[in-house]
């Protein structure tokens, strides 16, 4: 089965599902739609289906795919699905009601798929004196104001802090960008994690890293307060850790979120291939 994935880097589901299909189908290509046109990727791999981030949709994938109307499409996001009508469109968890009628109302499937751990990619780290802190931030998207006010006042403690990632933050202890290997290396070597906004909870959680989680940012004083607290004993919510992995690892990996979309797409051997990887990575 010839499966082409939109390489979409913004995209957090896409991005959590190009290393997880390329596990469960050896025929899977990653397409940069800037770099080849639609036209000579179809030519190249004759794909049975194309994973693709509508914001990379234009007029002439839209062409292409009345031209191959035996490849299947499942589109993520809404841009384009009348034009396009794919065999799948896969939606956000907090898209509106009439969004969902119109899609129902025009006869095109759709499926709610939310963010899930990535454990092809940050598992097994390594527990390590050269990435062992208190506290861990990955700045995985823009430091705003009031986030860089906390890690100001964060660094300024006795407390070991190391902050790394692709959005570089001005401040001793940013060690600059971090591959795969550095991120899985902290998860399990730092005491504890904050994740503002719930950006790499299931990341974390799923590498058994204690997550200092908030919805908003908290305040500086909230967090040390905490820390100082439970730095004695960062034992105290073992079993709580340990259930909520159990829950990621049971239902919510990229291998489930893919086993659902071939559900769907009525293809049964893939679906139940998704469950099976998935046994060689927990």
């Amino acid at each position: 089965m010839k499966i082409v994935i939109s390489y979409s880097p913004n995209h957090p589901v896409l991005a959590g599902l190009v290393p997880t299909l390329q596990v469960i189908n050896e025929e899977t290509v990653v397409w940069l739609p800037q770099n080849k046109a639609v036209y000579d990727m179809i030519e190249e791999v004759k794909p049975d289906i194309i994973f693709m981030d509508d914001q990379l949709v234009g007029p002439s994938f839209i062409s292409a795919m009345k031209e191959n109307p035996h490849i299947k499409v499942v589109l993520f996001g809404v841009s384009f699905a009348s034009q396009l009508n794919p065999s799948l469109t896969c939606l956000p968890t907090n898209i509106a009601e009439h969004v969902k009628n119109n899609l129902i109302n025009d006869n095109i499937e759709y499926i709610i798929i939310s963010r899930a751990a990535n454990i092809v990619q940050y598992r097994n780290g390594t527990m390590s004196s050269d990435y062992e802190c208190d506290v861990f931030y990955w700045s995985v998207k823009p430091v705003d104001d009031e986030t860089f006010d906390v890690l100001c006042d964060l660094v300024q403690t006795n407390l070991k802090v190391k902050i790394g990632g692709p959005f570089k933050v001005p401040l001793p202890q940013y060690v600059g960008n971090l591959d795969i290997y550095d991120v899985s290396n902290f998860m399990v070597s730092a005491d504890l994690a904050l994740d503002f906004n719930y950006i790499s909870e299931l990341d974390y959680v799923a590498n058994k890293t204690k997550l200092l989680r908030y919805p908003y940012i908290p305040t500086s004083k909230d967090i040390i307060e905490f820390i100082q607290l439970n730095k004695p004993n960062f034992g105290y919510d073992e079993l709580m850790l340990l259930d909520h992995r159990v829950r990621i690892l049971k239902n919510h990996t990229y291998f489930h979120r893919l086993n659902d979309i071939f559900k769907k797409l009525k293809m049964d051997d893939l679906a139940q291939q998704s469950l099976k990887r998935l046994e060689d990575f927990i």
